[in-house]
């Protein structure tokens, strides 16, 4: 039986490089020791040693020695639909194009250009006819002779087949029916259709004809009742509070009649263009110059002749002190002890053990054939 897929077949396994190891920066190592030898050796490295662990036995596919035991009349077939129904083109030539050097500055096609597409010959506009007339056969137009540079797609989908368009005219309308007739029979239509819903099913009401409607209720006295003939005290907690204050008493204020606005047409009243910012800001009289010529200019940098002064407080002040180099934060290189043995058992395997598996048939008859032991204990069920 062949067991290398289509997907091993075009994607070979290529080799992987081995991994190369940068060297360790100057910077890295003290210097304070040039003589200690550099160690490779980590903790995760001494900890955690590589194993190569057996192949597992896959428990989804059968062993071939058993296969015909178990289920006797069986066949292996790897064809699918998608192979089936999209086959290769036969006799294809394998031979690899060879790109041709063209002018850039002049770049031409050979043959003609063909500009029709799949829409254009799948989807023609429909002519005005009516919607009952015969079809009309299409008259041959001319054809061009197409001239491939490379191998013709095969553009014909399973869609197109089943699904084709109408030739040259538009689908006939629907076959005239009688109209639909309703199996409810409402009654003759000169008689009123009973339109009783459900609440008036539940809640029939009650016959004012048979129940006459109780009188209103009246006080206990049973004196009827009697406009009050004297006026309502509208007189309120905020109106008896706040009581309108007499201004007659209060001295009269003099008040001066300001001048009507005065119209367009008077223009002898000057126009007040005093503002705020005018006022505060009052623009600066223009200085003049008294520099003689020859005089340097203050915008004019002269540097001085004298000797700068390098002395300044901060150097005074603070005295530099000799002190030990700073080194880098980085942790001490030690041998790792290799004495006495690791013990590699964590919590959770010390307090949670497996309970076993069951095992199948199928995979007591494989590891019977192979001699083989499983990694798990297996219960007696």
């Amino acid at each position: 039986m062949e067991t290398q897929s289509q997907y091993q077949l075009e994607y070979v396994e290529k080799p992987i490089m081995p991994i190369a190891l940068r060297p360790l920066k100057d910077s890295h190592i003290n210097l304070s020791e040039p003589t200690a030898p550099l160690s490779s050796q980590t903790t995760t490295r001494s900890h955690f040693k590589p194993w190569h662990s057996a192949r597992s036995q896959p428990y989804a596919e059968l062993p071939p020695v058993a296969g015909h035991v178990l289920f006797p009349g069986s066949s292996r077939s790897f064809s699918t639909s998608t192979g089936s129904t999209f086959q290769p083109f036969p006799k294809t030539s394998n031979v690899k194009p060879i790109p041709r050097l063209e002018n850039r500055e002049n770049l031409k096609v050979s043959g003609s250009m063909d500009l029709r597409t799949m829409y254009r010959e799948s989807y023609i506009p429909h002519e005005p006819l009516s919607a009952r007339s015969a079809p009309t056969e299409r008259k041959d137009k001319s054809k061009e002779e197409k001239v491939y540079t490379r191998r013709p797609m095969y553009a014909i989908t399973q869609t197109s087949v089943d699904y084709r368009p109408y030739p040259n005219h538009r689908p006939s309308p629907p076959a005239d029916m009688e109209p639909f007739v309703s199996q409810i029979n409402l009654g003759n239509s000169l008689t009123p259709a009973v339109t009783k819903s459900q609440y008036r099913t539940d809640y029939a009401g009650i016959d004012t004809s048979r129940y006459p409607r109780e009188p209103a209720a009246l006080p206990k006295d049973k004196k009827p009742y009697v406009a009050p003939i004297q006026k309502m005290d509208t007189m309120s907690v905020t109106q008896r509070d706040f009581q309108p204050l007499d201004i007659t008493a209060l001295p009269r204020i003099r008040l001066i009649p300001m001048r009507t606005t005065l119209s367009v047409n008077d223009k002898q009243v000057p126009m007040e263009s005093v503002t705020t910012s005018r006022y505060h800001f009052q623009p600066y009289d223009s200085i003049k110059s008294n520099r003689k010529y020859g005089e340097p200019l203050p915008s004019i940098y002269i540097p001085p002749t004298s000797k700068f002064e390098g002395l300044t407080t901060t150097s005074e002040t603070y005295k530099g002190q000799p002190g030990q180099r700073a080194r880098a934060y980085m942790p001490e290189i030690k041998m790792i002890n290799q004495m006495g043995e690791h013990d590699h058992r964590t919590n959770y395997r010390v307090d949670y053990h497996p309970h076993g598996l069951t095992l199948c048939a199928a995979k007591a008859y494989a590891m019977a054939q192979h001699k083989q032991k499983p990694t798990t204990p297996i219960s007696a069920q």
